[in-house]
């Protein structure tokens, strides 16, 4: 048989319910004293999560791009290869996204495919995007989507295979 002598009031982070003493739930916060529902004050705040017992809706800041923290997160959730993460700033990412044509994503943080090389689709995850550009006669600058990205123009310029700008003609020279 147990005695009671006292009762306290729930602190901020808790809720109390038939005289049970208990965490507010994860995704949720709790900042006055005396909750009674499991969910205490609200939601977790997009940009942020909030673990059991939080005490306010930006308890943690979710982190760095390769995260985000859509509303109500308990825990950071890992942008997945070839998608960035989007919305809040550098440390409160809220989304997520896939990644654009002529473009590759590592870790969140979207980049540009390099020169001489294409990327023909969304999501890509490599800097090799989808291969190099090894059409003859045609260059790819940075961003390009298509391996015949640009023709390479009049008598005085050649474009060998790979290439990624114009390369003049030298002087005494014909293409």
């Amino acid at each position: 048989e147990v005695h009671r002598a006292k009762e306290m009031k729930c602190e901020p982070g808790y809720y109390c319910k038939d005289g049970i003493k208990s965490l507010c739930e994860k995704g949720y916060w709790g900042s006055g004293f005396g909750m009674t529902d499991p969910h205490c004050s609200g939601v977790c705040q997009e940009g942020f999560y909030c673990p059991e017992g939080s005490t306010g809706p930006t308890e943690v800041m979710c982190g760095d791009a390769s995260v985000y923290c859509p509303e109500g997160s308990w825990e950071p959730a890992a942008v997945p290869e070839g998608y960035v993460s989007t919305g809040g700033d550098h440390s409160t990412r809220t989304g997520k996204e896939i990644v654009k044509k002529g473009s590759y994503a590592l870790s969140g943080v979207e980049y540009v495919c390099q020169a001489g090389h294409y990327g023909a689709s969304v999501g890509l995850s490599t800097p090799e995007c989808t291969g190099k550009c090894d059409v003859p006669g045609f260059y790819c600058p940075p961003g390009s989507i298509f391996p015949t990205q640009h023709a390479c123009g009049g008598d005085d310029h050649v474009c060998p295979a790979g290439t990624g700008a114009q390369v003049v003609v030298l002087p005494g020279f014909y293409t």
